[in-house]
């Protein structure tokens, strides 16, 4: 006996209702008018659930529609249905609504522009050049804000400060004692999300890294993984590192939940793909332009994984005073006359402090002239020092406009920190002329 097909054409039949004239009836639809009506119902609910007179089933189902927080997240629900049901309409009319539809288009494109052009605009006074993380971080630490939206959304529940003071100076800033011993650090590498270091202390540290901690933050001592969570008012990355020499990673891995929905996406778009290649209909031309396709996803995800991987940065090894080491950089090879250039700091804090030093980066030319430079509060002014913790590893962005008249050749990069009342570099070990350390060099062509 030959299986049966399921038709999906085959009218849905629902429960039988009397007529007036006591004739039963069915009501029958196929399955492409019940999306439309569903898509029609659940539009209409999520524009309700916009207004006012939906508060009482606002109320009532509070415990569950509280995970919103705002009425305006059921514009989400609004944009997809109402997408379907204008979607239907030629497919239910069977291709009858061209005329309508060339008609409706023009008076679409006119609600829109009406609409739209009542919005306030307003053009900000800098250019694209300029919008850089430095200047948004200042922005944040004037404004009291994190990540250019509402706060809330970045912060996860382990940091205790108030939002508004995350990126400015604590109101009463203690100084710690100076380190019992200071450890021997090497920044051997260094990805988006890792860092690779090599820690040799006579003592137990409580190392921390300079980011919030969120789950699949995770940090191995000699490959080993260490229990790791969140300190401090900031709720920063922080494990322990036992006495000795020892290899450190620090990197934010995948979670269980995280990889199943890797794997999930994975199947879905590639099992789709391959079904769609072997359902009959399809000609040579398609399944070669789905192969297309397929290639054409393929290679940003190469992308990626080149983008992710690590780098060594420029090795140090320089004690500003017993505040901190500088222990690594990055640095541009090359450049030209004009160009910002971009000098990442890579700080190890040994003390908390209750001075707000200055990071300064310098370009020499070969005479010791200083011919470019970045003075200012680390992180573009939104972790000041007295933010620092103990053993905390921070990353320090510092961008430099070369002048447009400077001459083609090599030129030295140096830094430091310096206490702006009254003025005067730190000191620096190994000793340097004027407490600068030499970073590296950079050709300007």
């Amino acid at each position: 006996m030959a299986p049966r097909r399921l038709n999906l054409r085959r009218p849905i039949s629902r429960p039988r209702r009397w007529t007036p004239g006591g004739t039963p009836t069915r009501l029958s639809f196929s399955p492409r008018v019940a999306l439309f009506i569903f898509a029609v119902i659940a539009c209409l609910l999520s524009l309700v659930m916009l207004t006012a007179p939906s508060l009482p089933l606002w109320q009532l189902a509070e415990p569950l529609l509280a995970r919103l927080q705002y009425p305006w997240r059921w514009l989400s629900m609004t944009a997809f249905t109402s997408a379907l049901v204008v979607g239907a309409l030629p497919w239910l009319s069977g291709g009858r609504l061209r005329w309508q539809a060339a008609l409706a288009l023009p008076i679409v494109i006119l609600l829109l522009w009406t609409g739209l052009a009542d919005l306030p605009y307003r053009v900000l006074p800098r250019s694209p050049a300029e919008v850089t993380p430095e200047q948004m971080w200042a922005e944040d630490a004037a404004n009291g804000q994190v990540g250019a939206t509402w706060t809330g959304e970045f912060l996860p529940v382990t940091v205790t400060e108030q939002r508004w003071a995350l990126g400015r100076p604590p109101a009463q800033p203690q100084a710690g004692p100076a380190p019992a011993a200071i450890p021997d650090i090497v920044l051997l590498a260094r990805g988006p999300l890792t860092y690779r270091l090599l820690l040799d202390s006579p003592q137990a540290q409580t190392i921390r890294l300079h980011a919030f901690y969120f789950p699949g933050w995770q940090v191995r001592v000699d490959g080993q993984r260490v229990p790791t969570g969140a300190s401090g008012e900031l709720g920063l990355v922080t494990a322990q590192i036992p006495t000795g020499r020892h290899m450190v990673e620090m990197a934010f891995e995948a979670t269980l939940p995280r990889q199943v929905a890797g794997v999930l996406t994975a199947l879905t778009w590639w099992g789709g793909l391959l079904w769609l290649l072997l359902a009959g209909g399809l000609s040579l031309a398609d399944r070669r332009g789905l192969l297309i396709v397929a290639a054409l996803t393929l290679a940003p995800l190469l992308a990626l994984v080149h983008f992710t991987a690590a780098w060594q940065p420029q090795r140090l090894s320089s004690a500003v005073s017993d505040q901190a080491l500088l222990i690594g950089a990055d640095l541009p090879g090359q450049a030209r006359p004009g160009e910002r250039v971009a000098v990442t700091l890579y700080w190890f804090n040994l003390r908390d402090t209750d001075q707000n030093y200055q990071v300064f980066v310098h370009l020499l030319d070969a005479g010791g002239a200083v011919r470019a430079q970045q003075d200012g509060a680390p992180v573009g002014g939104f972790t000041p020092t007295t933010r620092w913790h103990p053993n905390e590893l921070i990353l320090d962005r510092h961008l430099i406009t070369l002048p447009a008249d400077l001459p083609p050749g090599v030129y030295e990069l140096r830094a430091g920190m310096y206490q702006p009342q009254p003025l005067r570099n730190l000191p620096v070990t190994p000793p340097v002329p004027d407490q600068r350390i030499p970073l590296g060099s950079i050709t300007v062509r």
